[in-house]
């Protein structure tokens, strides 16, 4: 006989928000595996290290969205499959997705395909100069290769 567990997922990055998953209809995605993704970045806290190391020269008077957000949607989306940014003006809306980059579904929509453009071309060489030098610190101290004080 099969048996079905009925627990109910819980994801820490969600904090204090109550997000139930059932098959319902509603507000419907098919990216759902999006929340484990996020959890295990949560866990490894990649995604803010390569944050960390991205200059941010937007002008916030403008800035609908936080940095790190952007980040999130754009390498959510690709991890999805949703390599192409045009992607985003549909996903933007999509619950897994806002609820993966720190949203409920009621919040407002993520950033748009030139958002998320302008973000890409944004990034400079020196970015990315840091985010490879913080991505070979961070493997060296997980495969035990560098002390945490260097």
């Amino acid at each position: 006989m099969t048996k079905f567990n009925t627990e109910q997922l819980g994801f820490s990055f969600l904090r204090k928000r109550k997000l139930t998953v059932d098959f319902g209809g509603g507000e419907i995605t098919s990216d759902s595996g999006l929340l484990l993704v996020r959890q295990a970045d949560q866990s490894l806290g990649l995604l803010e290290r390569l944050a960390n190391c991205i200059t941010d020269r937007r002008d916030a008077r403008y800035t609908d969205h936080d940095l790190l957000i952007l980040i999130r949607q754009r390498i959510y989306q690709i991890v999805a499959g949703y390599e192409d940014c045009n992607d985003a003006n549909c996903l933007r809306k999509d619950p897994a997705l806002k609820a993966a980059c720190g949203s409920m579904p009621s919040d407002k929509e993520l950033g748009s395909q030139p958002t998320l453009s302008r973000l890409e071309n944004t990034v400079t060489q020196e970015d990315l100069y840091r985010m490879g030098s913080g991505l070979l610190i961070y493997i060296s101290v997980a495969i035990g290769n560098v002390s945490r004080s260097e």
